[in-house]
């Protein structure tokens, strides 16, 4: 079979479950554009390898549902990382996991965290969750990559014309050189 020519037949299905995807993920914009890219990329790399590995066991919608879906996933694990509870945590109980995921993944606090937890485990009184609290470990957010600015970038005159503009900026480029050389 010429993978490719399925492919392009099933395209428009293709981009109905990526559409999809995006909306339940709360894509939009740019960020729908980009993930629609990458997700069709991902079909068509290893010579179409997920559209040679559909079995029919299901409709080719469900399987290409199931493969975006996944791959939004994977995407999201690779940016923020896969959170899991530390090993006091675990020890500590459903409670204490709970506690830590919402102070340490959510980003609470440990009052605010200790009030959903109450709502939750009704059993617990106030010594209880503070020996919860004493048990987890409050981790650092994942460093995120940033692109520095290595020059600013003006906002263009609304009357000038974009050649006025640039004919502007070549004559301040001229300016400094000349000043510096004097």
């Amino acid at each position: 079979m010429n993978w490719e020519t399925f492919f392009l037949d099933n395209l428009s299905l293709i981009e109905r479950v990526i559409a999809f995807v995006c909306r339940k993920f709360g894509l939009s914009g740019a960020d729908a554009e980009d993930f629609a890219s990458a997700s069709k990329l991902k079909i068509i790399e290893n010579d179409y390898a997920v559209l040679r590995k559909f079995e029919q066991k299901a409709t080719l919608a469900t399987y290409l549902t199931t493969v975006v879906e996944r791959h939004y996933l994977d995407q999201k694990i690779h940016e923020w990382g896969k959170w899991r509870p530390s090993m006091r945590a675990r020890q500590g109980g459903d409670a204490a996991i709970f506690l830590e995921r919402l102070v340490s993944r959510d980003g609470l606090g440990i009052a605010e965290a200790s009030t959903i937890v109450r709502q939750k485990f009704t059993e617990l009184d106030d010594r209880a969750l503070e020996r919860l609290a004493a048990l987890i470990v409050v981790r650092q957010p994942r460093r995120q990559s940033s692109v520095e600015r290595t020059e600013e970038i003006r906002e263009p005159a609304s009357e000038a014309s974009a050649e006025e503009e640039l004919l502007n900026g070549e004559r301040e480029i001229a300016a400094r050189r000349a000043a510096a050389v004097l």
